[in-house]
């Protein structure tokens, strides 16, 4: 049997559309059209490289295209990093005694600081409660003996010339151990409600605040616990009605504006880049979808205490104050972080993304959307300049705002390469299986 020749180009383009229209593999002997080697000289590459490319085969392909862009690509390098919590962004709510929880919140619930997250039934706040009731009938009790020996000094005052030698000064003896009595109560009551606003949250003034004649701290049932700051439930640790020991953390809040970015940046770097201070721009996770660029955010570096030496990189840290609220800022999400190293930042270069770029054989390529018809792309051999290591500086072969194919840029570079392929046929997922069925 006679070798095949490469699938022309125009030939794969047609090919994947009928192939898409057609279906996949043969199923229950039913044969999948496979792909013709070409008839004549007509058919073969044309000499401009051009490759037709109609949507269908661009969606089942999942090419998706960018723009050539102005960056200062030679002043600037990018590290890979992602998002964390600040520690103080990260609220545990512990709880400060054993009891029985009913919760308020569940995960992922938006929180406003003051808000009741849980109520703690805790026998030990019982037995608190018996105390300051206790003390504070002890109190009463000393109040109202002052005010007895205070009365019979005043009275034996008044009758001082009947009075026996020295009654009066046991009188104001009398007077002074109901003050000491008072005054100890006193003391002791308020070292029991400084302990109950430690234990329960609630400000001492507010605990000593009376409605209806009597202290809130009588009327306090459990021990509320509520958020200290906004943010966002991560973690609810309990069921409401169980019991929880003592110390356990129950809710995890995370005040999602207390962020930083943290980068790893290779270790030769700091040697002639990298520098305290440096301008930055953060910029959005990669994916499809319209020009990220305007969504950079922009900050300033400090370097890491310390690097790792395992993988050779230091810690790069960008603060986010008063940054935008943004849906993928968030911890744990990855970003890159974009430094201005050197140069002129102003000084910027005609560029595309670096993984538009394939090698095909002793060339290095990449395909530009034909600016006449945008269901074409041309096959241009690069002509490259510095790269970032996410961005190239690209000399000629394409202007500022033409596309190039970002993602499908390898299904491409195979359908157009000059080496002789076996025939096959593409499936509607833009797979290629030898064979004719």
């Amino acid at each position: 049997m006679t070798p095949r020749h490469a699938v022309s180009v125009t030939l794969v383009a047609a090919g994947l559309g009928a192939a898409l229209l057609l279906g996949g593999c043969a199923v229950d002997g039913d044969a999948t059209t496979p792909i013709a080697e070409p008839a004549d000289a007509a058919a073969a590459p044309g000499p401009s490289g051009r490759t037709p490319l109609p949507p269908v085969v661009r969606r089942n392909l999942g090419i998706t295209f960018a723009s050539a862009v102005y960056r200062p690509v030679a002043a600037s390098i990018v590290i890979p990093g992602h998002f964390e919590a600040l520690p103080s962004a990260q609220h545990h709510y512990p709880l400060p005694v054993a009891g029985r929880v009913e919760l308020h919140v569940a995960p992922l619930d938006a929180i406003e600081r003051g808000q009741l997250l849980l109520e703690l039934d805790a026998p030990a706040w019982r037995e608190l409660q018996t105390e300051l009731v206790e003390l504070e009938t002890t109190r009463r009790q000393a109040e109202a003996e002052l005010a007895r020996a205070r009365a019979a000094r005043l009275a034996a005052g008044d009758l001082a010339g009947a009075a026996p030698a020295g009654a009066f000064d046991v009188l104001g003896a009398e007077v002074r151990a109901a003050r000491a009595a008072v005054n100890a109560a006193a003391q002791r009551l308020e070292q029991l409600i400084a302990r109950a606003a430690t234990l329960t949250g609630v400000g001492r003034q507010a605990l000593r605040a009376t409605t209806d004649g009597e202290p809130n701290w009588r009327r306090l049932d459990g021990i509320p616990i509520r958020a200290v700051a906004d943010g966002v439930v991560r973690e609810v640790d309990a069921a409401s009605g169980t019991w929880v020991a003592e110390g356990t953390e129950v809710v995890h809040v995370v005040h999602l504006a207390a962020l930083r970015f943290r980068g790893k940046a290779l270790q030769a770097d700091l040697v002639d880049h990298l520098r305290d201070g440096q301008r930055a721009r953060i910029l959005p996770p990669e994916g499809r979808g319209a020009a990220r660029r305007g969504a950079a955010i922009d900050g300033r570096i400090r370097l890491g205490v310390t690097g790792d030496p395992s993988t050779r990189t230091v810690d790069v840290f960008v603060d986010l104050h008063d940054v935008p609220r943004r849906p993928w800022i968030r911890p744990q999400v990855t970003a890159l972080a974009e430094i201005i190293v050197a140069g002129d930042p102003d000084d910027e270069e005609l560029a595309i993304p670096l993984r538009a770029v394939i090698e095909d054989g002793l060339e290095r390529v990449f395909f530009r959307r034909d600016p006449n018809d945008p269901d074409a792309v041309i096959r241009t051999v690069a002509d490259l300049g510095p790269s970032d290591g996410r961005w190239v500086t690209v000399y000629s072969g394409v202007g500022e705002n033409d596309e190039v194919v970002v993602d499908g840029v390898y299904q491409l570079k195979l359908a157009t390469t000059g080496q002789q392929v076996e025939a096959g046929h593409f499936h509607a997922d833009g797979t290629f299986h030898e064979g004719e069925h």
